[in-house]
């Protein structure tokens, strides 16, 4: 049924006609609507996080495929595994988003929209078993011949550090030296949400084992 569809797109656009691409987004939760504010410019077409394999390859793959140009959006890695699989054997772009390094004053649990967001077609910036975007950027771009956007990153860090923000903003600000002591050895405290994505997604499998 989907070589079909390519063949009648094809059709359509030899004909001069071609349906205009879409950006679906499967997957985000209701609360979620600020997505389309990120979007600007992009037809986008909302899928329930509840979407099953009959009704996605029915009804939404053959809308992708009939849309030529057409992406898919996804958060971080809770895509269904069929529309991964779809991507993959389509060659139809799939964009992984989350929070930004700066979130909100809130946390999402409160339904608090982030006041940034990371796109990323390769990976994650946390998951250590791939590539990703940030990183390919930071390893192949030629930083030293661009002077503007070195002295560009420099104002953003000193406004960073002298503003005191981080990703979280929910705390007043401490004096941790006063609250946990002296430091005198590294550790990782591992937390009641130990099956967070960044724990599950932040070490190689060859570390895992370990």
């Amino acid at each position: 049924m989907q070589t079909l569809v390519i063949r009648f797109g094809d059709f359509l656009r030899s004909r001069g006609f071609a349906l205009p691409p879409r950006s679906f987004v499967i997957g985000l939760r209701p609360w979620k609507k600020f997505i389309v504010y990120w979007l600007r410019g992009e037809r986008v077409v909302r899928i329930s996080r509840w979407i099953t394999r009959w009704r996605f390859h029915a009804f939404i793959a053959p809308s992708i495929l009939a849309r030529k140009g057409s992406k898919v959006y996804v958060w971080g890695y809770k895509a269904p595994y069929f529309v991964e699989d779809f991507c993959r054997r389509q060659s139809i772009p799939l964009i992984r988003i989350e929070d930004g390094f700066i979130r909100s004053v809130k946390l999402g649990a409160t339904l608090t929209p982030p006041l940034s967001l990371c796109f990323d077609r390769s990976g994650m910036y946390f998951d250590a078993t791939g590539p990703s975007d940030l990183e390919n950027l930071l390893q192949a771009y030629d930083f030293a011949s661009d002077p503007f956007l070195m002295q560009r990153a420099r104002d953003g860090i000193y406004k960073l550090i002298n503003s005191r923000l981080s990703k979280y903003n929910t705390s007043q600000a401490g004096d941790i030296a006063a609250i946990y002591g002296p430091k005198i050895e590294s550790a990782f405290w591992l937390w009641d949400r130990w099956r967070e994505m960044r724990l599950s997604k932040g070490l190689r499998a060859q570390d895992r084992q370990q």
